[in-house]
């Protein structure tokens, strides 16, 4: 998965999930939902000029949780 320069991706899933992301752009976690990603078996690349806002001083996840969650092996069947 990649969230392209100048493109921002909201991640507002319970179960999402991939096996190498690159971020140019910005991946922020959702203010509204709980969220959770799990990256297995592969990468998390954040490029320079690329954000990954799990919360911010600024703002906050006051209403929800964010979960990066960094696995070794395989994505389950019921992982998106």
């Amino acid at each position: 998965m990649t969230v392209q320069a100048g493109h921002t991706v909201t991640l507002d899933l319970d179960v999402a999930g991939a096996t190498n992301l690159t971020i140019a752009g910005t991946l922020s976690f959702s203010r509204a939902a709980s969220s959770a990603l799990t990256l297995a078996g592969g990468d998390i690349i954040v490029n320079a000029g690329g954000t990954l806002d799990m919360g911010t001083a600024s703002a906050p996840l006051s209403a929800s949780s964010a979960t990066l969650i960094l696995a070794y092996g395989r994505l389950s069947d019921n992982t998106a």
